[in-house]
């Protein structure tokens, strides 16, 4: 008996078939998995980059660099970045994450928090190391959906997981 005699055996056709169906099986479970796991992420992803505006409570030279950080990025538009003058809600309440420059606004940060359409409305709060009080720090904390970053790059990367963890209603 010969080797290719040997595996033309029904045994074989048998094992081989399966084989294949656990194969195919397999392959269509990690397919699903992934189209309901990756997939819900990735258009999250790709329409808050698109459409989610952003609301910047900052002035001057501080306006210009986060406004410059996050737009050369080229992952968010510059028509989707919102100034918002002191307590200026109607700008902030047609946007849907809020980014606030502590040194700017920190003393109108329960405004701010109360500008905010629900709890759904991030909060990333950017502020130098130890700018901002214990007891103002541990009020913060607090609040849902809400996060203190003091380095620009951090920054950038807080506001894409901000646009992916929330819903833009």
């Amino acid at each position: 008996m010969d080797l290719i005699s040997f595996f033309q055996h029904p045994f074989f056709n048998i094992v081989g078939a399966i084989s294949s169906i656990v194969l195919l099986l397999g392959t269509l479970v990690n397919v699903f998995l992934w189209f309901s796991g990756v997939s819900p992420v990735l258009l999250r992803l790709g329409l808050g980059l698109s459409k989610r505006k952003i609301a910047v409570f900052s002035a001057g030279d501080s306006l210009h660099m986060l406004k410059d950080c996050i737009v050369r990025t080229g992952l968010f538009k510059e028509k989707n970045i919102s100034e918002v003058r002191p307590l200026d809600s109607d700008t902030a309440k047609k946007c849907s994450v809020f980014l606030v420059d502590y040194a700017e606004f920190g003393h109108s940060i329960d405004e701010i928090f109360s500008m905010r359409k629900n709890d759904q409305t991030p909060i990333l709060i950017y502020a130098e190391p130890g700018a901002i009080p214990r007891e103002e720090m541990s009020k913060v904390a607090n609040k849902p959906l809400t996060n203190i970053t003091n380095t620009r790059g951090r920054l950038v990367n807080d506001l894409i997981l901000a646009v992916i963890a929330t819903r833009n209603d």
